[in-house]
């Protein structure tokens, strides 16, 4: 039991979609009240990752956990395959979860930053430096920006430490990072779907 409501951002991960299925995929996560995402990972095994996003605000993880369940129900019965549930809290309320341990089967931290997608080759050179990748969501059809993440398993200070050296680089090589965000994944049932996606 947390202390407090907290935020969980629940994402269901489907098989690659086709084309024709797109509209469809879109108006199904707006009626279950979420949102679509086509996400495209800059390289990797599995670079189409199709997801359900929505937002739950709770005091029990497990109440986010069977959402994303209920959710991932849902789409399967409207014909699209599930193959991972990964639920992330703010970077900030990681220490609420210390005394969940039972409910966790994975934790690390993320961080995502908006870039202008210029300089590809000093960008490239950035996250393979930092153990970054590069992503897009397809259904924006914005090719001038990216999402650069950097995920680390160990602690937040580390972590933190990683992220504000990265955001340097980024500033020294004139690249501005216009919106960011600090997660901490506390579910996901299919780590492997991310497998070679950092370059080596």
């Amino acid at each position: 039991m947390i202390d407090k409501h907290i935020p969980f951002e629940l994402h269901v991960t489907l098989s690659d979609i086709k084309t024709t299925q797109i509209n469809f995929f879109t108006e199904l996560c707006n009626k279950l009240e979420g949102k679509p995402l086509l996400i495209e990972l800059a390289q990797g095994q599995f670079c189409k990752q199709p997801m359900f996003n929505a937002i739950v605000h709770h005091h029990d993880v497990s109440f986010a956990i069977n959402n994303a369940k209920k959710y991932a129900i849902q789409l399967a019965e409207n014909g699209f395959e599930v193959n991972r549930l990964k639920i992330e809290i703010p970077a900030y309320c990681s220490e609420q979860f210390d005394d969940e341990q039972n409910l966790q089967n994975v934790d690390y931290f993320e961080w995502h930053g908006k870039i202008d997608f210029t300089r590809k080759n000093i960008l490239l050179d950035i996250c393979a430096a930092h153990k970054a990748h590069l992503s897009k969501n397809s259904l924006k059809n914005n090719n001038s920006q990216r999402f650069i993440t950097l995920r680390e398993f160990a602690g937040k200070h580390i972590f933190e430490n990683r992220v504000t050296t990265l955001i340097a680089s980024l500033q020294k090589n004139g690249f501005e990072v216009h919106k960011q965000q600090a997660e901490y994944c506390i579910y996901d049932t299919n780590i492997i779907l991310d497998k070679d996606w950092l370059p080596q």
